[in-house]
């Protein structure tokens, strides 16, 4: 309750960075706590290991 919604269409896709570096944001509607478990954190922290090994793409910081 009291959370916006958003409505309509999806966004439109992000451009493609010119410099190579994106700025990204992983959080819940409200910017209410993603992880309530300390394993929940770590399984997110394991695969964004995983996947940035992965993909050759580089996290900078989280």
């Amino acid at each position: 309750m009291g959370e916006k919604v958003r409505e309509g269409m999806p966004r439109k896709p992000i451009k493609k960075s010119q410099t190579g570096i994106n700025h990204v944001i992983v959080r819940r509607i409200g910017q209410q706590g993603i992880f309530h478990e300390e394993d929940d954190f770590q399984r997110y922290l394991d695969t964004t290991k995983k996947l940035s090994l992965e993909s050759g793409v580089c996290v900078q910081d989280y």
